[in-house]
């Protein structure tokens, strides 16, 4: 079956409607179905990213927060807050800067900078120190590209997800460009040039404008 346009009219109906092609025969109609119990789809949260398998025990340097979702966006949420001592399996690492972990039985996903497979390593303060013009510990190799949002990407005062204060200060959406003048692979961050703020995003949302 072949959809061919969602522009179509019906006598009878006021509105556009999808109009198709079926390229098989039927004898007769079906009755309706209960569908109370049918299973629920649900997105591919990782469908962005690519996680390399591992197993391994971590814990937090200090505490880190395990979100549903590897990412900063406002669907993401915050689940639960993994303090320095507790542990979780690692289950998966991106290039993206994120971890897969299993904790209490439930996937989640954490910033991989602020885990540790050293268990017995005690709590580290872990602080953003200056460094050349950049202002943080983070980093970055220059570049000069234009970009835009895959989907939808927040910008922030800081290249981090977890200070307190790091703020979002705009949203780039698909079609939108901002200049990209240097990227981290390590944590997968990217510094951006957006309307003359120099500004920070997770580049894995990020993608060249051709």
């Amino acid at each position: 079956m072949w959809q061919y346009s969602n522009m179509g009219t019906v006598a009878g109906i006021g509105q556009s409607v999808d109009v198709d092609v079926a390229y098989f025969g039927y004898s007769g109609t079906e009755t309706a179905k209960d569908t109370t119990e049918r299973e629920t789809v649900s997105a591919d949260v990782e469908a962005l990213m690519n996680f390399n398998a591992v197993d391994e025990t971590v814990t937090a340097k200090n505490s880190t927060n395990l979100r549903d979702k590897p990412g900063q966006g406002s669907d993401s949420t915050v689940k639960v807050t993994l303090q320095n001592g507790q542990t979780a399996q690692r289950t998966g690492i991106s290039d993206s800067g994120w971890s897969r972990v299993i904790y209490e039985g439930n996937t989640y996903y954490a910033v991989s900078s602020y885990l540790t497979t050293d268990l017995s390593a005690p709590k580290q303060e872990i602080t953003q120190q200056p460094e050349d013009t950049s202002g943080f510990k983070t980093k970055f190799m220059d570049c000069n590209e234009t970009v835009t949002a895959k989907e939808v990407v927040n910008l922030r005062n800081k290249p981090s997800v977890t200070d307190e204060d790091s703020i979002v200060i705009a949203t780039l959406y698909a079609g939108d460009t901002a200049v990209m003048t240097g990227i981290n692979a390590e944590f997968g961050w990217a510094r951006v040039e957006y309307n003359g703020q120099t500004l920070y995003c997770v580049s894995s949302y990020l993608k060249y404008v051709e």
